[in-house]
């Protein structure tokens, strides 16, 4: 199934949504953030991260989605979810350059775009700067 919300944790340093129709690339994300102490909630379908997002917007911190997927793009669904809520925190990740309307994305109130293929301590640094924004 696309949808593996998780279990809130007492020690948990915030709450993240991840997007990505590559599974394995969402699994590694979920990975890579589940131990650097967040609770991750991961989809690979954008319209049910959507819907999820409507329910548990309150709830979570960060959104990381990809910019590049086949029923929903990146921007769509950033614009969806700042519908939802105008303070959403959204970082973009993209395998592509960034003339791939990307930087409209900044300029709409993205945090940061994380070129993948990317470690776990460039994922850390862009989670923590976005967190503190």
């Amino acid at each position: 199934s696309t949808i593996q919300p998780c279990k809130p944790s007492a020690t948990s340093h915030g709450r993240i949504l991840v997007v990505d129709d590559e599974r394995l690339v969402l699994e590694l994300q979920k990975t890579m953030l589940t131990t650097l102490g967040f609770d991750v909630d991961a989809f690979s379908d954008p319209a049910a991260a959507l819907m999820f997002y409507r329910r548990e917007s309150q709830e979570i911190n960060l959104v990381i989605m990809d910019m590049i997927m086949p029923t929903m793009g990146g921007q769509d669904l950033f614009l969806a979810m700042r519908a939802i809520n105008p303070d959403v925190k959204v970082i973009i990740s993209s395998g592509y350059s960034l003339d791939d309307g990307v930087g409209s994305l900044i300029a709409l109130g993205a945090k940061s775009i994380l070129q993948k293929p990317f470690r776990k301590a460039e994922l850390e640094q862009h989670v923590r700067d976005a967190m503190r924004q």
